[in-house]
């Protein structure tokens, strides 16, 4: 519980651009990853289509990761400079 009263969300009060492009690429590519499992789910047809619905599903799952983690260090990055 003492970690959650430690947590600093003053990030959320500037207006940073940067951070919020960087949550909002992470965001979507996670939705477009869950959109291409449904599509996998729904309208495969054939091995091939299941194949490409996975590529591109572990694609998106991988952008995400990657936006998700350049945002988390420009946060920090930004954070130690402002104390």
């Amino acid at each position: 519980m003492k970690l959650f009263m430690n947590l600093d969300l003053s990030h959320f009060d500037n207006d940073n651009p940067e951070l919020r492009a960087g949550t909002v690429l992470a965001l979507l590519l996670f939705f477009i990853g869950r959109l291409f499992d449904l599509m996998d789910i729904h309208f495969t047809i054939s091995l091939f289509l299941h194949y490409v619905f996975q590529l591109c599903k572990a694609l998106s799952y991988v952008g995400a990761f990657f936006a998700g983690y350049v945002t988390f260090m420009k946060w920090r990055e930004n954070r130690k400079n402002n104390q």
